[in-house]
Formats: C-alpha cells, structure tokens, sequence
C-alpha cells in the first residue's frame, strides 16, 4: 500500500493534500493581490501634485 493511499478520516491522504495545498493558495491570493493593488497606488500617489 502506497502512503498516498492511505486512509485519514475516510479520505486519502492525496486528498487531503491537495485540499491543504488549495486552501493555502486561496489564503495567501488575497494578500497578494492587496499588495500589488498598494504598491500601484503608491507609485502613482508619488506622480501626483497636491493642490
């Protein structure tokens, strides 16, 4: 029996590390996207004049 097969909870382990790894991507997307969205807004806040 390989250890990907084997059994946790009524799921195999291959399961249950796909599901952590998508559950990892999934929480570490937004932080992502929130500092390229801050980082654009700073180099265009530094372009603009203040009246």
């Amino acid at each position: 029996m390989n250890w990907f097969e084997r059994c946790v909870y009524g799921n195999p382990l291959a399961d249950w590390l796909l599901a952590g790894g998508m559950a990892l991507v999934l929480a570490l997307a937004p932080l992502a996207v929130r500092r390229l969205i801050v980082r654009r807004l700073a180099a265009y806040a530094r372009t603009t004049v203040p009246s």
